[in-house]
């Protein structure tokens, strides 16, 4: 998934397992994840936003 989303620039339906920071597991559903560049083009990482999810 972040391969094909550098590769591409983005996706826009991505589903997966994710885990909180308090430790529990959810289902992320419909996710749009996106390369962040920097103001030189250099690709500083990856960002994802997401409004459908499901704890496990």
């Amino acid at each position: 998934m972040l391969t094909q989303a550098q590769e591409k620039g983005f996706i826009d339906d991505y589903k997966g397992v994710r885990i909180s920071g308090t430790g529990k597991r959810f289902l992320v559903e419909q996710a749009i994840v996106w390369n962040v560049v920097g103001t030189e083009g250099e690709q500083i990482g990856q960002a994802a936003t997401f409004s459908r999810w499901t704890f496990l």
